[in-house]
């Protein structure tokens, strides 16, 4: 759940960042709004229980904003859901330069994943 500028992770100890992730996903998976608002009560009951008061009190008072996108068809969710044009551009940047090295091999030129101790420079232009 990220809310103007605020995440629930923002108030979470470090260890519990994977669990808290975990119950933050069954809450959106469900398949109706009624559904997730009934997951999200018990989640906030579950990280009170964790004595994580504070992300319990986060995750109750952002539920309905984070569930917005229930309220329009169901073959809609995912692109409204995921209707941040920062991360398509992001995305699309890693797939664009994503490092490759090609292998010739005979007559025939084949791509494949560079080598990890060439992903580890600071700068890979997709030859060695």
């Amino acid at each position: 759940m990220y809310l103007a500028g605020v995440s629930a992770f923002n108030k979470c100890p470090y260890k519990h960042v994977k669990t808290v992730a975990t119950m933050l996903k069954a809450i959106h998976a469900q398949e109706d709004k009624e559904a997730a608002r009934q997951k999200a009560v018990l989640v906030a009951e579950k990280l009170r229980r964790m004595k994580l008061d504070s992300v319990a009190k986060f995750v109750e008072d952002s539920v309905e904003e984070t569930l917005s996108y229930m309220d329009f068809p169901y073959e809609h969710w995912v692109k409204i859901r995921t209707n941040n044009g920062l991360e398509r551009i992001m995305k699309e940047i890693r797939r664009r330069t994503r490092c490759n090295l090609m292998e010739v091999s005979g007559s025939a030129c084949t791509k494949r994943p560079a080598p990890p101790e060439l992903l580890r420079r600071s700068f890979c232009y997709g030859y060695a």
